[in-house]
Order: C-alpha cells, then structure tokens, then sequence
C-alpha cells in the first residue's frame, strides 16, 4: 500500500531537502537498438546518476524496456471499486488464466483489493472487491490492499496490508504503520478467510513503522517473503526490504535482524524473478525520489537489483527500469512493478500516473492506471556482458 507524495508506505514529507529525476538517472550512454535487445536479451548499461540533494543513493545503471502502455485503467471494475484510481499491482498465474491484484479506490471509501483475469495480459476482465475490509477494532478496517496471492499446494494463500489510519477525502490514502495479514481460500473464487498477522511493525526494528507482505520464493528447506520496511529516524520514513522466514508458505513467519539493503536505499515492493540460464534473482522494487524543492516524496522509479544468492544482496549492483524517461505515458510518478515471464519475455506490470507532475498531492494517489512494458531475456549483468 502506498500513498504518493506519499508511497505505498509512505506519508507526504514536507522538512527534506533534495532533488532528483528521471528515477534517479540521465541516460548519458546510448541505449542498446531494439533489435539488439531483441536479438540478444537485454544487456543493462552504465548512465550518468543524477544525484537527490539529501544524499540518497541513486542508480548508475540501466535495464532497457519495451513500454506497451496502460493496460488497464481505473474506472473499469463494474462495481464501481476503482472508479478514482489503480494501483499497486501483483500478477501471477493459474490453470492458463493470468490475475491481477490491485488497489482500487471507489472514492467514498478506503482503498481495496480488487481483482481482475487475463489471456494474455493486455485485455483484463476486471471482478471487482474480492475481500471486505475489518470492522472497526481491527487492524483492516482502513485497508485491504495489493493482495500477494500463492497457490501452496493445498490452498491460495494471500498476503495484503493492513492500516487503521488514513488521509481525508478524496484521497482516503492508508497511512503507516502498515501491517502484514493473511487471508487463505480453497479457490481463488474465494470465499476468503481471514488468518490474521502474520508479522507486524516492532518498535526499534528496521520495519518499526512498516511491515507490508512481499512475493514469497522457496529457498533450499525454507519460504522467503521479501516485504517492505520502514523506520522513521529523526524525522525521516527510511524504507527498505526484509526477509521474513517460514517452514511453510502459510508460516509462521520469523523477520530476520537486518534488511537486505540499507535503508538510505528508499525501497518498497519486491517482486523477483529467477533467470535460470544464468543462475541470477533480479529483485524489482519500487524507488522513492523526491521532488524538485525537496520538500516531497514520491515512488519515482521501478528499479532492479541482481544476486546469485538469495541472501547476500548488493546495494550497487541495481539498474533503473521504469521512470519517466522510458515510461511512454507516467513522467513522474511511477508505481510499484510486478513481474510474469510470458513468451520468452518478462512482463513487468506498474501503475503510474498521466497527469502527476514531480510536485505531487497527496490527491495524485488517485487517477492512477496499470501499465505494462515487455523485458527480452535473458536479462545481461554488467558482470556477465
């Protein structure tokens, strides 16, 4: 969940000082042709960082991309659940369907999980709210969003955040903390049951503040879920990723003692996708930059990081991929990614907005579309040209 101007953690934050663009980075190389990439993969390369004023870490490489556009824009669920805004996508698949979670914004109450089903990614039939928000006394009552769902063999396990506390209309954007829960169902028709939380934020940890639900990946005997952190210091939402441990899919969950990146990164949302030829995870997050005057910040990027081993990440090896430098239709504000290999390729599915400018409300969390641009594999590290 998050807000803009605000991220899906985040809050609108008006004391920093910064500047920063383009998802943190000028394209000063020149970018590989599309029949390259279409030839050969996808290489990523160096450009020229442009640095935040506030000292935040930035990306001095490049994953290039083919930007389809918008897939999928808010207003289409027939109930009326995203008629102000879309946003906060996770893809997956079952039995030959594709399904999109998503936050949807009626604008007269909180955002919610929505849900909607493809053939091939581009044409989305789109169901509507799947599971109801808490009732007051709850940790749900203000929230029920991005809905990471997995099939564990026996039942559809789905994992979505939580908030108690939001912004006025008619943004009615959650705010943190934010708290991971869990529903399971038999089918993904639902009904769906609530489990409770799993994990939640701990005060004096990195997720002090957050602690929202990530794609989960099996690793060796043990379920990894990378979810979101934050801990505010002096005033300041510092946001990275964890990795919370687990036997099984449905848990228990164990929070390891320390993120897998800095926190100076301003991460949120992990979705990872495996590359078998070369043996590498590539971990798609979203980026928090920072307005022109510095006083806001807003999710500005979707970037990368690559490991070849799950639990030893580095903060440099990390590229741009969607900012509004390669975005066809977002310019400043770009959403959380999500990843699906289809074709040969890797689809990687974000919300943005059209009309956000680098000086974005609080508001601009609305009128948000989902998007989808196309990586040709196999993806090519700088250390593996």
């Amino acid at each position: 969940m998050k807000g803009i101007a605000a991220s899906f953690l985040g809050t609108l934050v008006v004391a920093c000082s910064g500047c920063g663009g383009s998802g943190g980075s000028s394209n000063a190389a020149s970018q590989p042709s599309q029949t390259s990439a279409q030839q050969n993969g996808s290489q990523i390369y160096a450009v020229s960082p442009t640095a935040y004023k506030d000292g935040r870490p930035n990306a001095s490489y490049r994953l290039p991309i083919a930007d389809y556009g918008v897939i999928l824009p808010h207003g289409t669920a027939p109930d009326g659940s995203d008629k102000e805004g879309a946003r906060d996508p996770f893809v997956f698949a079952d039995n030959g369907t594709y399904y999109l979670h998503y936050d949807g914004s009626s604008g007269t109450g909180p955002w919610n999980v929505v849900e909607a089903t493809s053939k091939d990614l581009l044409s989305w039939t789109v169901k509507g709210n799947i599971i109801p928000l808490g009732v007051p006394g709850e940790l749900d009552v203000d929230c029920v969003c991005y809905g990471v769902t997995m099939f564990d063999g026996k039942q559809y396990q789905m994992y979505y955040t939580a908030s108690t506390t939001q912004t006025p209309a008619p943004s009615i954007v959650p705010l943190a903390p934010y708290t991971t829960m869990k529903a399971h169902a038999s089918t993904l028709a639902g009904p769906w049951v609530k489990d409770g939380a799993p994990f939640s934020p701990q005060a004096g940890t990195y997720y002090a503040d957050t602690a929202s639900p990530g794609q989960i990946v099996k690793n060796g005997n043990e379920y990894l879920q990378f979810f979101a952190a934050a801990q505010r210091v002096d005033g300041k939402l510092l946001r990275t990723i964890g990795v919370a441990r687990a036997p099984t899919m449905a848990g228990p969950w164990t929070v390891d003692p320390k993120p897998v990146l800095p926190q100076a990164e301003q991460l949120e949302n992990a979705s990872l996708y495996f590359q078998q030829s070369s043996g590498q995870w590539f971990m798609f997050v979203n980026h928090v930059g920072l307005s022109p005057d510095g006083t806001r910040e807003f999710s500005d990027a979707a970037w990368v990081y690559w490991t070849k081993d799950l639990n030893l990440w580095k903060a440099s090896d990390k590229a741009v991929v969607i900012d509004g430098q390669s975005s066809k239709w977002a310019k400043a504000v770009i959403g959380l990614p999500t990843v699906i290999e289809k074709d040969g390729k890797l689809a990687v599915i974000y919300d943005g907005s059209a009309t956000a400018t680098n000086m974005p409300s609080i508001d601009d969390n609305l009128r948000r579309d989902l998007a989808l641009s196309w990586i040709n594999l196999p993806i090519k590290t700088p250390d593996n040209q």
